[in-house]
């Protein structure tokens, strides 16, 4: 879609019947598109989307940052305020609709998987954490050194988690 703004898809997805997910920076928004490219369905939020995962029921879940507070599934069943951090994790139903959203308190979430459980792997710049398919906190561990930074996660099948990132100044 876009705007005169600073735009930029940040994280793509796509699912099972061929439609795809866009995370926006700039639009604030999570972006639903059919397999023949037209939009389905837009969520705006008062944040920046960084990832976007596809879930094996078909839900879709999203993570990013805002500042102050941020409302998502504004008039729906599961709207949801946030504040108190700057990131934040949620699951949306293949619909649209708003299924849960958490705040993360700490620095800006940048990556997300989600396993074959449906657990959501998810990382900071200084942090690796997962979540189970409710949104509950199950584990995080945080990287030693000012300098570390997260870029990238992925899940296996038998439960291990990948992590890519790079250390400026050392660390471990």
């Amino acid at each position: 879609q876009g705007d005169a703004g600073d735009d930029r898809g940040m994280g793509v997805a796509s699912a099972p019947d061929g439609s795809v997910y866009v995370a926006e920076y700039g639009l604030y928004s999570l972006e639903k598109y059919g397999s023949d490219g037209t939009l389905l369905w837009s969520r705006a939020f008062g944040g920046n989307s960084e990832a976007v995962r596809v879930c094996s029921n078909g839900d879709v879940v999203v993570c990013g940052e805002y500042g102050g507070a941020n409302i998502l599934g504004q008039g729906e069943a599961h709207q949801t305020t946030l504040s108190g951090g700057n990131s934040f994790l949620a699951r949306f139903a293949a619909d649209g609709s708003l299924a849960w959203a958490r705040t993360i308190v700490g620095s800006s979430s940048r990556a997300l998987a989600v396993d074959k459980d449906g657990n959501i792997c998810l990382t900071t710049p200084q942090a690796v954490a997962k979540y189970d398919a409710n949104g509950n906190s199950l584990w995080s561990k945080s990287l030693s050194g000012s300098s570390a930074r997260n870029e990238g996660i992925a899940c296996l099948p038998d439960g291990s988690i990948l992590m890519c990132g790079y250390f400026l100044n050392g660390g471990t």
